[in-house]
């Protein structure tokens, strides 16, 4: 539907005939499936739009049940496995309930915007009544579509991830402006990329790019918050396909109910009667009242929430890899390695509050320490990156240093010894090793050469090592700290014994996956920690483990 009123008025302001129009749109759907992925739920819409524009060309009348019958029916001719796709059967069930419940839900709200804000007279109209009738209908539509998707989709969502995101409602409605902009802006974006190369187009297509970035950040920023926010979803689990055949029995009957709206038709006129005996100055008020509170509840929740008001230091849980972030007072934040790219390093900063990245660490070059990092010099303002790469010929690893020097940020070669100043002089990271190494190709193992350093503020000292074990951390001119990250996620080491003892730690964090293919934590290691007598804390069986730093004292927070 976006494409074709994308398409539809251009063609038509080139004057090209019906059937040409129909084509050309037809030609942009199968066009669009692919490019988008061609993932199950838009392989059913473009079934659905190529049957609305066959109806259109033959002069039929366009059933909505009948194109969804058809699109169930070729992608399951295409693939007979895809039904047990839960985008599949999420995309047609909520398509089912918009058909069954949204329209109908669609036409009471429709006639309650009109009954509560009649039409203008036509000597009292203005340029902004003008707009208001369309832009009440739109978020009519809107919340029609939304709840009718949400409800037909939830036992689906409970079956198959053990919740219904409540959040989903809020998020969409809000969501629902940006989307079409995003769209198009990218889609036009695209057409431009295709013409002969010129200054023209070249600048145009770059000036869409900047505006585009403007909805899809929105719509990204309304992921990261709904997905986390308090109360957003509601534990539950249907755990059998005869729990799934009853939550939608109960559907239908509530679909049944919602169908049999005369009573709120005939109460409707009874409710506008009384609102509009208000005053209109009091109408006027208790809307703005109530448009002005949504605008302050989705302005906090697009916010994030603040930075912590004391030294804060969190092993953050992105499973097998590492990302340990650091938060002084002032709001200065550091960051040593993003995890692997799957594992949400992006959203475990905004959880914790961060907006902008004083230092990131990428401690050498493996997958499960710099793969998060891109994202993060995507999606936040970082000032200096400590660059561990060690000349590696690692080519997602030579991306990350393309990107921050695009972007603009400051790059250190993380050679000891070192020592960088933060927050004032309150923050210090000193850089332990890897020392300066000879000319010629890097180490095939980069783990020892992993940038080991020491992060003071406060009177508190954090050693962080990456992989470097101890062969790596012996020689060094070690002390005691406060709290350390286990080197390279637990492994056994046989020197762990004597770097704990010089360390003297009096807490201790492993970054590592829950039911990793490496052993990791090594019962050796866990065996050396409770000799030693330090309390240790696992993301794989805590979660995000948070460090507090008050005076002398510490407090200890676990995500699980």
């Amino acid at each position: 539907m976006l494409l074709a009123v994308l398409a539809l008025p251009l063609l038509m302001a080139a004057r090209a005939g019906l059937r040409t129009r129909l084509i050309v749109v037809a030609f942009l759907i199968a066009l669009y499936v692919p490019l988008a992925g061609a993932g199950p739920s838009l392989q059913r819409a473009g079934v659905m739009g190529l049957a609305g524009i066959a109806a259109m060309a033959a002069s039929r009348p366009a059933s909505r049940w009948y194109a969804l019958i058809l699109a169930a029916t070729a992608t399951l001719l295409w693939n007979p496995r895809v039904w047990g796709d839960p985008g599949w059967q999420l995309s047609f069930a909520a398509v089912a309930g918009i058909l069954t419940i949204g329209v109908p839900l669609q036409r009471l709200l429709r006639r309650a915007t009109r009954e509560l804000s009649p039409e203008p007279t036509a000597g009292g109209t203005t340029q902004v009544e003008r707009f208001r009738r369309p832009l009440l209908d739109a978020v009519a539509d809107a919340l029609a579509i939304t709840l009718a998707a949400t409800l037909a989709t939830a036992p689906l969502l409970a079956h198959h991830f053990g919740y219904v995101p409540l959040a989903g409602l809020p998020a969409n409605l809000l969501a629902f402006p940006a989307v079409a902009p995003a769209m198009w802006l990218g889609m036009i974006k695209m057409a431009l990329a295709q013409l002969p190369v010129g200054g023209l187009t070249s600048d145009a297509a770059t000036g869409l790019g900047a505006v585009a970035s403007l909805p899809v950040g929105y719509l990204a920023a309304l992921a990261e918050r709904f997905a986390d926010m308090p109360g957003g979803r509601v534990e539950a689990p249907l755990t059998s396909a005869a729990a799934v055949v009853a939550a939608y029995a109960a559907l239908a009957v509530l679909a049944l109910a919602a169908g049999g709206t005369a009573r709120l038709d005939d109460r409707l006129p009874l409710w506008a009667s009384a609102w509009r005996a208000v005053r209109r100055g009091r109408r006027r008020a208790l809307v703005a009242l109530v448009a002005a509170a949504a605008i302050l509840a989705t302005s906090s929740l697009l916010s994030g929430p603040a930075a912590p008001d004391r030294l804060t230091v969190r092993f953050l849980d992105v499973g097998q890899g590492d990302a340990v972030l650091i938060q002084h007072p002032d709001g200065t934040a550091v960051l040593f390695d993003g995890g692997p790219p799957e594992g949400g390093v992006v959203r475990q900063l905004r959880r914790a509050g961060v907006d902008r990245l004083a230092l990131v660490v990428a401690t050498h070059a493996s997958r499960d320490h710099h793969g998060g990092l891109p994202a993060v010099l995507r999606r936040f303002q970082v000032a200096t990156l400590l660059d561990g790469g060690d000349h590696t010929r690692d080519p997602s690893f030579h991306a990350l240093e393309e990107l921050a020097d695009q972007r603009g940020v400051e790059r250190i070669a993380a050679i000891a010894p070192l020592t960088l100043v933060l927050a004032g002089g309150d923050l210090r990271v000193e850089v332990l090793s890897p020392p300066r190494r000879p000319p010629g190709p890097a180490p095939a193992d980069p783990n020892p050469r992993a940038v080991v350093a020491v992060v003071s503020s406060q009177g508190f000292d954090l050693l962080l090592s990456a992989d470097a074990e101890s062969e790596s951390l012996l020689p060094l001119d070690l002390r005691d700290v406060d709290a350390m990250k286990v080197p390279h996620h637990g492994s056994s080491d046989r020197g762990l014994p004597e770097v704990l003892e010089r360390l003297r730690p009096e807490v201790a964090g492993i970054e590592v996956g829950l039911h990793n293919t490496y052993g990791h934590p090594a019962p050796a290691t866990l065996a050396a920690l409770h000799r030693a007598d330090v309390p240790t804390y696992r993301t794989d069986r805590d979660g995000t483990v948070t460090v507090t730093v008050d005076g002398p004292s510490m407090r200890i927070e676990t995500q699980r």
